[in-house]
């Protein structure tokens, strides 16, 4: 008997420790896709065998994003940024030569790289994503939005 309530006891300890520790905030952040220098870290390319380098400098992080929507049937998401954070977008995405590619880094994970044709002038960036979908869900609860109530 004594055992069970010991055990008990560190269960709900343990229980309480976990309460008190918040959960781990999302990192997310948008940058240049650049030309790899010699010895430079990578980041492969979820869903193919691409491995990419990144501005040092970010277009827009966390801060910026209003939610994240998941369509319902396929594996794709939409960002809505701030206006301040699409601004910097369209700014960035305007000196460009055609051939410029944007990066997608959620905790860590390359998730996106498109190519940008032209300046970007938008508030909602649809994503088209290869990931596993417990990635895409946990995009979507990192930043929760609702497609249904637009």
């Amino acid at each position: 008997m004594r055992a069970i309530l010991l055990g008990l006891a560190a269960l709900a300890l343990t229980t309480a420790a976990d309460a008190a520790t918040p959960p781990a905030k999302a990192s997310f952040e948008v940058r240049l896709i650049v030309a790899c220098k010699p010895g430079e870290a990578t980041l492969a390319l979820i869903g193919s065998n691409e491995e990419l380098c990144l501005a040092k400098d970010k277009v827009l992080d966390g801060s910026d994003i209003i939610r994240v929507d998941r369509y319902p049937t396929v594996p794709k998401a939409v960002i809505e940024i701030t206006q301040a954070a699409a601004d910097r977008l369209f700014e960035v995405t305007s000196t460009g030569d055609g051939e410029q590619r944007l990066g997608f880094v959620f905790n860590g994970k390359l998730i996106f790289a498109p190519y940008v044709g032209s300046p970007i002038k938008i508030k909602q960036l649809p994503l088209t994503l290869k990931n596993d979908p417990d990635d895409i869900d946990a995009l979507v609860a990192a930043f929760p939005g609702d497609m249904a109530a637009k």
